[in-house]
């Protein structure tokens, strides 16, 4: 469980963020330039300028201006770049951990989970984004950790390999009881994985965030909105049915065939609603609702409230939007969402 209260200034780059509850499965998430990466490398160790408090279970790995070396905090770490050893081969890079400790999976797993099978042979430098981003997963799996810290670990994997990456590391961290901070772009990779959120932004020329279960998050300014449908196929694709209307289904991970149909529970993200022009239509194959202004960026539908990418200006307080699409949560997202709420 993960605890911590930290500040730094680079330049002109302020951030303050912190976790004053114990979490396990924490999503760090953020327009680009919000310090996601940077709030990463701090937890790690590798921002000398970071002030403040860092506690793994009872471990104190910072406090103030000091704090454990990052190879002295059991750390697994995949960094945007996967900054494999250009000299190794793919297999001498994931055996390059050489944990104390038994790893949770074994090599054989994690090659064979990982489709790493044709590259152990290769040179890193031979390596697609894709596969060396595989091998770093796979590397940081192997070092036995007590906690991962991923940064955009599933960005370069096609929809198969990102699916299969992702319900690794979820049995990973669910087997041993790891703790998990995960920066990420992908609404559904943060909800598939997480419990937490931290939902950055900037003000004021500080970038700030704070930790909360997801299901609190979801529905305030700037963090997605959490709402109830159904599922259908209609002509072999998958539509989300909300307000009596059909959502384009973003993704849906870890939907089995089984839960393709009937009730559901979705995300929808704030890049994802748009307010439309006084008497203007959607957008071609895009749903048509009207909400209620709730605030200078936020939307009002029935029960639900929607943030908006961009401040609304003067009008009425009557708003005609559209939602470009929506994150299908399987069953034991859901639930757990739903127990949360409660």
């Amino acid at each position: 469980m993960l605890r911590f209260s930290l500040a730094l200034t680079k330049g002109d780059f302020a951030l303050q963020a912190e976790a004053p509850e114990p979490c396990q499965r924490l999503a760090l998430m953020g327009p680009s330039g919000v310090g996601k990466s940077t709030l990463l490398s701090a937890l790690a160790g590798f921002e000398g300028q970071a002030q403040g408090t860092v506690h793994l279970g009872d471990q104190t790995l910072a406090a103030g201006k000091t704090g454990l070396a990052p190879e002295s905090r059991r750390l697994g770490m995949v960094f945007q770049r996967p900054l494999l050893f250009p000299h190794l081969t793919a297999e001498e890079n994931l055996r390059f951990a050489r944990p104390p400790t038994p790893p949770p999976v074994t090599f054989e797993e994690v090659v064979a989970r990982l489709d790493l099978g044709p590259v152990l042979p290769r040179r890193a430098h031979q390596l697609s984004g894709g596969e060396a981003q595989r091998v770093a997963l796979g590397r940081a799996v192997l070092a036995a950790p007590s906690w991962l810290l991923l940064d955009e670990p599933f960005s370069n994997l096609d929809p198969a390999r990102r699916e299969a990456a992702l319900c690794l590391i979820d049995e990973v961290v669910e087997r041993q009881g790891l703790t998990l901070v995960l920066a990420t772009h992908r609404l559904e990779e943060a909800v598939s994985l997480c419990d937490h959120l931290v939902s950055l932004r900037e003000q004021n020329g500080v970038s700030t965030g704070t930790a909360q279960p997801l299901a609190q998050a979801l529905g305030g300014s700037g963090a997605p909105t959490l709402v109830s449908g159904s599922l259908r196929e209609a002509g072999g694709t998958l539509e989300f049915c909300y307000g009596g209307q059909a959502l384009r289904v973003k993704a849906a991970p870890f939907l089995r065939e089984k839960d393709r149909a009937g009730p559901a529970a979705a995300l929808i993200d704030p890049q994802d609603v748009h307010a439309l022009p006084a008497g203007a239509p959607a957008p071609l194959g895009c749903p048509r609702f009207e909400g209620q202004r709730q605030g200078a960026d936020q939307l009002r539908y029935g029960e639900d409230v929607f943030t908006l990418p961009v401040p609304l200006g003067p009008g009425d307080e009557s708003v005609a939007f559209t939602l470009l699409g929506a994150t299908v949560l399987p069953p034991r997202r859901r639930d757990a969402l739903a127990v949360a709420e409660r």
